[in-house]
């Protein structure tokens, strides 16, 4: 559940405020992900180029990689951003709810929710943040 929260997550960091067209600038992001599961922490990061090529996508194309375990139940553009919901299915269940923001140079995604992890549910909690640094 973690890896395709994070995915998806990450994925829309690097996007613009359309909910249904995703749009970044092209060049290098680096990003950032901290999370907790309980009391255990979760902490990635990393960069990726970014091509003229893929510098838009939709929404459909963009939650494709949650392979089918994940349903997108909220995707809703607001004053404050995207506020998304994801509720995923499979070996890890659970669910979580977020708020996407942008200003097209920077991107952040505050997001909390419930996982249940051998039966016993956990609290989720996940921030994560990516800049623009410039070309590639």
């Amino acid at each position: 559940m973690i890896a395709r929260a994070a995915i998806f997550a990450l994925s829309f960091l690097a996007g613009g405020a359309a909910a249904q067209e995703i749009s970044v600038t092209p060049g290098l992001w680096a990003w950032q992900l901290n999370a907790n599961v309980g009391p255990t922490p979760f902490n990635e990061d990393g960069s990726r180029c970014v091509s003229e090529d893929e510098a838009t996508m939709s929404v459909a194309d963009l939650t494709a990689g949650l392979d089918g375990e994940c349903d997108v139940t909220r995707l809703e553009e607001t004053a404050d951003g995207i506020a998304f919901a994801l509720t995923c299915g499979g070996a890890v269940p659970g669910s979580v709810a977020g708020l996407f923001q942008t200003d097209g140079e920077t991107a952040s995604i505050d997001a909390d929710g419930v996982i249940e992890l051998n039966g016993v549910e956990a609290p989720l909690t996940a921030t994560a943040t990516a800049n623009r640094s410039g070309a590639c």
